[in-house]
C-alpha cells in the first residue's frame, strides 16, 4: 500500500532536505515555471500561445500571475499564500495533467520528486483538487486532497512542501514525471518549484 505524499508547512520546510546528496541530479526544465510571461488573462496556456516551456498539458492549464495592461500582474487561480519560487507558479484547473521527459536518470539509485503545493482559495463548490504524481509510471505520490494554504487575498504562508516515495530506475535514461488533477467543480491545484533529488534512501522505504 502506498504511504501518503510526506506534506510540511513552510516553517518546517528545511528538515527534509537533510537527506539529499550532492552529486548530480535528474534536472527538470522550467521547473519554476519562470520561462514564460504570459499577458492575457486570467492565465490559461491556450491563450498564451499554447505553451509552457519544458511541459506538455492536458486539460485547463496555465501560469499566474498574467501581466496585462500596464504590466499589472493578475492572479485569479493563484489566489493564497507565497510564491515559494520567484514570481510564477504552474495551475491545472479542474481534471487535467502536467507532464515532462526528465533525463539523467541511473540505474537502482533512488530519487524522490520534490515541489510545492497549493490549491486556489476560490472555488465554485466546496470540493477540494485532488492531485497525484507519477514517474516512471510508477505513482509516487498517492492521490490526495490539498486544501489552501492560506484564505483567499492572504499571503501569510508559503505554499506546502512535498517529498514524494523513492523512484529507482530500472535502466539509466529518461522517465516521465506526470502531475495528475483528478477531480472537476472548478477547482484547481497550484504547483511551483519541481525538482527531482537523488536520495540516500535504500528504496525499500
Amino acid at each position: 500500500m502506498k504511504s501518503r505524499p510526506a506534506r510540511f508547512p513552510g516553517l518546517c520546510a528545511g528538515l527534509v532536505l537533510l537527506g539529499s546528496t550532492a552529486s548530480a541530479q535528474p534536472k527538470i526544465t522550467n521547473g519554476g515555471f519562470e520561462a514564460d510571461r504570459y499577458i492575457a488573462y486570467p492565465g490559461l496556456s491556450a491563450g498564451n500561445g499554447k505553451r509552457i516551456t519544458g511541459w506538455t498539458y492536458t486539460g485547463n492549464a496555465g501560469i499566474n500571475p498574467t501581466h496585462g495592461k500596464d504590466d499589472k500582474p493578475a492572479s485569479p487561480f493563484a489566489d493564497n499564500a507565497r510564491t515559494p519560487e520567484k514570481a510564477h507558479v504552474l495551475f491545472i484547473q479542474n481534471e487535467g495533467t502536467v507532464s515532462q521527459q526528465v533525463a539523467g536518470f541511473a540505474k537502482g539509485r533512488t530519487y524522490r520528486v520534490h515541489f510545492r503545493e497549493n490549491a486556489r482559495a476560490f472555488n465554485r463548490t466546496a470540493t477540494l483538487p485532488k492531485l497525484t504524481v507519477r514517474l516512471g509510471g510508477k505513482t509516487v505520490v498517492s492521490p490526495h486532497l490539498i486544501e489552501p494554504v492560506c484564505k483567499e487575498g492572504r499571503r501569510d504562508m508559503p505554499y506546502a512542501r512535498v517529498v514524494s516515495d523513492v523512484f529507482v530506475p530500472v535502466a539509466d535514461g529518461d522517465y516521465e514525471l506526470v502531475f495528475q488533477a483528478l477531480n472537476g467543480g472548478g477547482v484547481s491545484v497550484l504547483i511551483d518549484d519541481v525538482r527531482i533529488v537523488e536520495s540516500k534512501a535504500t528504496g525499500k522505504d
